[in-house]
């Protein structure tokens, strides 16, 4: 058994860094709609003066065993976070060639495909690439940074630490269905999608034009899911993203236009990747030319006070929990380097339309306690 990171975690909010500038269905999944904060900005979010929330605890990741006297090496820092017990190490060049055989090339650019991925999306690529796709999944992403030395100059960087865990919820949904409609009116188990819950853990660096290369990453295979996923038990067969922030809900609109490397649409609906860089794109965590190429997200940046290892950003992508086809997918931004606003919940919920895929935003929002 994988033990986890996080412990079980009440409904409401955590603190766990700092950052300035960030880095759907019949059953309609809805979608995260935030406007981040960003040092260059002038325009404030759209938040509401008195949104609050609760807020709770964390047990957060950390590099642990490196000396503090001096500043490791970038692949002293991968390992130490990668390398955990249970996991069991994959080849960083192997784990790049399998991720190159699903993208697909631009064929108005001479890049390599997947050269704009950012970390957090490159790990859901990656685990795709490896451990291949389900009908019904749930992925929770913890996204910390470390510094570490890069150059031989003795130079300094930032490697990103990104947990992926996903769920295999075929089997809860199975079991749903056949508690609302009879086994004689359900399809059999297999075809819900067979496969175990993952741990994966990545830690990526930024290296010539490539956003994120992989530095170092293990897998493991979970034998007894807690409740872990922000306060909510992972394997619940409904959506939990509606159940954790108050949110607000803001108009509903077209999905942003860009052209990904990866599949963007799977099952109907848009892809697990390509609703993390959908929420990116319509909330200015990211940039791309329309139809074009891939989310190029803003690089986030050094929380000045945090540990090394702590995370400060949670994502959880939901798909194939509806009657429809739909997606949703909601980030976690908190310790803000603000002086109101502690911590930003985005969330986006895409369904299909009739010119497209549209998403629905929502957003919730926590001042710091001393504002409250």
């Amino acid at each position: 058994m994988v033990k986890f990171l996080h412990p079980v975690l009440p409904r409401g909010l955590c603190r766990i860094g700092h950052m300035r500038a960030p880095v759907m269905a019949c059953m309609m999944v809805w979608p995260v709609w935030l406007s981040p904060v960003h040092a260059d900005q002038t325009e404030a979010p759209v938040i509401a003066p008195d949104a609050s929330l609760p807020a709770q605890s964390t047990q957060p990741l950390r590099v642990t065993g490196i000396d503090a006297t001096a500043m490791p090496g970038a692949g002293d820092v991968a390992q130490e976070f990668t390398h955990a017990p249970g996991l069991v190490p994959i080849d960083p060049m192997d784990l790049e060639y399998e991720i190159a055989q699903i993208l697909h090339s631009a064929q108005d650019t001479v890049m390599a495909p997947g050269v704009g991925l950012s970390p957090l999306t490159k790990s859901i690529v990656a685990v795709q690439a490896h451990d291949s796709r389900l009908p019904s999944v749930r992925y929770h992403l913890s996204y910390a940074q470390a510094e570490a030395t890069v150059t031989a100059g003795g130079a300094t960087g930032l490697v990103s630490l990104i947990e992926l865990r996903r769920f295999n919820l075929g089997p809860a949904r199975h079991a749903q269905i056949v508690a609302e409609h009879g086994a004689e009116n359900t399809a059999p188990l297999d075809a819900f999608g067979e496969g175990p819950h993952l741990v994966w853990r990545f830690a990526m660096q930024g290296l010539r034009g490539v956003d994120a290369v992989i530095l170092s990453a293990a897998r493991g295979e979970i034998d007894t899911p807690e409740r872990d996923c922000l306060g909510f038990h992972c394997l619940m067969a409904d959506s939990i993203i509606p159940h954790i922030a108050d949110w607000q809900m803001g108009p509903a609109t077209q999905a942003p236009q860009f052209r990904p490397s990866y599949d963007e649409i799977w099952q109907g609906a848009p892809s697990s990747p390509a609703m993390l860089d959908m929420l990116a794109l319509h909330n200015g965590l990211a940039k791309a030319a329309p139809g074009r190429d891939d989310a190029r997200w803003r690089a986030f940046e050094w929380r000045e006070g945090a540990r090394a290892g702590t995370p400060f950003v949670d994502v959880i992508v939901e798909i194939g929990l509806w009657q429809g086809a739909g997606a949703e997918v909601m980030l976690r931004d908190t310790d803000l380097m603000d002086h109101e606003l502690q911590t930003i919940w985005y969330r986006l919920g895409a369904f299909s339309g009739p010119q497209g895929a549209e998403i629905q935003p929502f957003q919730a929002a926590e001042k710091w306690p001393d504002r409250r």
